[in-house]
Formats: C-alpha cells, sequence, structure tokens
C-alpha cells in the first residue's frame, strides 16, 4: 500500500518476493525500489488512480529485490481510504517467467523476419479464406505496401486484383489436398512467378492455412522463351531452322492440308559475295532473302532456311497453279528488291512441287522441289554468275581494290601463259574471272 507516495504496508508474501524486511520498506518513495526505465510509467499509473479513482489493471513494471536481481511485476490497483487519507493499493503478480518467454519470443520474431526479410521470394501466411495473417518485406514490397497494411486482405486481390483465387491455385490444392503444391501463374503487370505452397496444421492436424512463397522467374522465363525461339529458328533471319522444317513435314504428312506445295529456293552467289565481300555482306544478302520470301508469301506459310545458302516453305492447302503463282510473286519481288539495291542484288532459283493427297509422300516431295530448284539453277548459272561478277566488279573498283588499267594488263598476261600451257577453254574461263576478282596478289 501506497500513500503520499510512500509505502506503507507490505504483506509477507510481497517481502519474500523482493527478499526485503519490513523495516527497509515502510515509509520510503515507492519509486526507489522500481527501475529506472519504468518509473515514468509507473508515476503516470500511480497519478491517474488518484484522479479517476477507480481501480486500474494489469500495469507491469521492473523492480528491484534486495540481492539486486530484477524481476517483472504486474500490478492491479485501486484507491482506498487509510486513516481518513486516500491510499493507493497494489497487488502485485510475478511475471518475469512470462516476460522471459515474451522476449524470447519477440528475439525469435524478430530473427524470422530478418531471415525471411531478407529472402527474394515473396513469403506469406494466409488463412483458410486467403486472408493474408503474416507477409515479409519482399511480398510487400511487389505491390509497394508496408507488410502490416497487408494483414487481413486477400491474397488474390492483393496480388492479382481479383475476387476470386486463380485457377489451379496452388494455395487453394494445398489447402484442399493437405499436400505441398507448385505452379506458375502470372500477374497482371506480366510477371512470371512460380508458387509454392504448404498447408499448415493446427495440433489435431486440421488444416488452418499455408504457407505461400513466390519467386518472380520473369527473367528465366524470357530466358527460356529465347531459347525455345532459337531452337526453332535461324539467328540470322528470324525464319525457322531445319530442324523445325523437318518436323513439320512429318505433322503435315497426315493431316488434311492437302493439296500441299513444297518450295525450296537457293541463294546463288553466296560464296562469292562472301570470299569478295566479306560475310557481313553475305549476311546482308541472306537477310534480304528472308525478307523477299516473308513478304511474297503467305502468313499460313512456314518458311525456312535449312541451310547456309538454302531457303524452304511449306504452303499448306496450295496446288500447282497457286504454288506458280506465288513463285512468280517471289520472282517480282525479287526484281523489285534489285532495283531499289542495284549494289548487292538478290539471285534466285526456285523449285516448286506440289502433294495432292497424304499418298504421297511430303518427303519425295520436298526432294522433287530441291531438284527442280537445282535444274532452275543450272538453267540460269551463267547469266546469274555473269550478272554477280559484273556487281563485284563495280563493287571492288569503287573500293580501290583494283585499277581497271592493271586488271585489263594483268588478264592479258594471264591468258597469255595460259595458251602457252595448253589450258582448256574451261581453264580459260575460269583464269579469267580469277584475274577479274583479284585483289593484285597474282605476281606479273
Amino acid at each position: 500500500m501506497v500513500q503520499n507516495g510512500l509505502v506503507t504496508f507490505v504483506n509477507q508474501a510481497a517481502l519474500a518476493h523482493m527478499g526485503y524486511t519490513a523495516g527497509e520498506l515502510l515509509s520510503r518513495s515507492f519509486l526507489e525500489f522500481i527501475h529506472p526505465e519504468d518509473k515514468e510509467s509507473a508515476l503516470q499509473h500511480y497519478r491517474e488512480l488518484l484522479e479517476k479513482k477507480s481501480p486500474l489493471y494489469a500495469c507491469p513494471f521492473r523492480i528491484y529485490a534486495k540481492d539486486g536481481s530484477v524481476k517483472w511485476v504486474e500490478t492491479n490497483s485501486e484507491i482506498i481510504e487509510w486513516e481518513g487519507k486516500p491510499a493507493t493499493l497494489h497487488f502485485l503478480t510475478d511475471i518475469t517467467p512470462r516476460k522471459i518467454l515474451e522476449e524470447e519470443l519477440q528475439r525469435l520474431m524478430a530473427e524470422k523476419s530478418l531471415i525471411l526479410d531478407s529472402l527474394t521470394e515473396m513469403v506469406a501466411f494466409l488463412d483458410r479464406d486467403m486472408h493474408v495473417i503474416w507477409a515479409n518485406k519482399t511480398a510487400s514490397q511487389s505491390v509497394g505496401k508496408s507488410p502490416e497494411s497487408l494483414f487481413g486482405a486477400k491474397c488474390h486481390e492483393i496480388w492479382q486484383g481479383k475476387n476470386a483465387p486463380c485457377p489451379g491455385c496452388p494455395v487453394v490444392r494445398s489447402m484442399e489436398t493437405g499436400q505441398v503444391c507448385a505452379g506458375e501463374v502470372t500477374s497482371p503487370d506480366g510477371r512470371f512467378w512460380r508458387i509454392t505452397a504448404t498447408p499448415v496444421k493446427d495440433k489435431e492436424g486440421k488444416i488452418i492455412g499455408a504457407v505461400e512463397a513466390a519467386l518472380d522467374i520473369s527473367e528465366s522465363k524470357r530466358y527460356e522463351e529465347q531459347l525455345k525461339f532459337l531452337s526453332l529458328h535461324d539467328s540470322l533471319t528470324g525464319l525457322y531452322n531445319r530442324a523445325f522444317f523437318q518436323e513439320e513435314l512429318r505433322r503435315l504428312s497426315g493431316s488434311r492440308e492437302y493439296p500441299l506445295t513444297i518450295m525450296v529456293a537457293d541463294l546463288d552467289g553466296l560464296k562469292l559475295v562472301n570470299d569478295t565481300l566479306g560475310h557481313a555482306k553475305g549476311d546482308e544478302l541472306l537477310q534480304a532473302c528472308a525478307d523477299v520470301l516473308k513478304t511474297s508469301l503467305r502468313r499460313s506459310d512456314i518458311i525456312a532456311r535449312i541451310g547456309g545458302d538454302e531457303f524452304a516453305a511449306i504452303l499448306p492447302k496450295t496446288g500447282e497453279k497457286t504454288g506458280e503463282d506465288l513463285a512468280r510473286r517471289i520472282r517480282s519481288t525479287v526484281e523489285a528488291h534489285n532495283k531499289e539495291h542495284p549494289e548487292l542484288p538478290l539471285h534466285l532459283s526456285l523449285g516448286a512441287a506440289t502433294s495432292r493427297s497424304a499418298a504421297e509422300s511430303l518427303e519425295e516431295t520436298f526432294k522433287k522441289a530441291d531438284d527442280l530448284m537445282y535444274r532452275n539453277k543450272l538453267l540460269n548459272r551463267a547469266s546469274a554468275r555473269n550478272q554477280i561478277v559484273g556487281h563485284l566488279l563495280a563493287a571492288l573498283k569503287e573500293k580501290d581494290y583494283i585499277t581497271a588499267g592493271y586488271a585489263e594488263r594483268l588478264q592479258e598476261l594471264c591468258l597469255k601463259t595460259g595458251e602457252k600451257l595448253g589450258l582448256s577453254p574451261q581453264q580459260m574461263a575460269d583464269l579469267a574471272l580469277l584475274v577479274q576478282t583479284s585483289d593484285g596478289q597474282i605476281p606479273e
């Protein structure tokens, strides 16, 4: 009991708890026995009790025992009249063990938060109704809020902006099956998330919620898509590659896409361009060829680069007549391209063959188209070669690799030497071509 701020009565239980005698406590200020950090709150409690003149409950503070140890107590207090004057009566309960447990729990919670907040995954504990009970910092930062502000909100409302869980939600499945469930979801901002949900059970084994861990896999998903694209496409032209082309032949062999035409195109003179102007120019030529094919053919057609200078296209539901029309369109597009780019013209050899029904093998049709392409290549070889050489000579002169006078003298000398050596007409023609494309390294 305290009156005018002084201890006026102490029972035996209090004396035993603190280790003092009655004489050591009585007539001394009660604040002398209270921990310095708690004196202000204890004094406030005392003043409030006197002012309100009504009981106050559960006020915790620390006191010093006689041996110097610190003990936590909780007081339930009321005001009484003692010898005609107001006094306060305090019933103290030792809560030291409880406080030790609370402090340990707080420490563990702080450690848990420190660990979970350091994770790059979003981690949240959800109840059976999908309400957020706890969330780590990553989860809250993903929506620009504090962890505390997420409490009570529903998972799908926060991250998906929906009134109901996502179809096939791993968290819902986990709470329904009692098993760890995983899956992928896409958020409204286009990000991809890998979700792992673990059910949480009470002592009786009843599922009370689930822990959801979500990892942003958008970057790896993009890499996967890129790898998938590269596995099916030619990296230079963006067209499908030979592997995809062959797979489509197998897939379409038993389809209803007949009649089906296969077209093969060969880029003439690519090696010559690579050897004289460099592979960068050769790549430009390949890209131009791909653009011509994409411009000339339809969206439903499957265009692929199946070799270094060879292209092919599968034309579903296309008969011979339509195939011929498309071939003419390609040649027309090539002509238009060459008018715009006379410095590096395109020359294509084309072949096309048609399967009228599934009874005709698409592999055989492909071989027919390839054979027809080579026939066309042989037919146009001389004119295409001469045109390409002419353009290359013009390009070489512009780059000052040779001078016209020097080339003529060198050609004349080499041809005379060839005659004396008895070279055949074909060998003489090859020698002349060598001189025309020489960079001046053949000695006089």
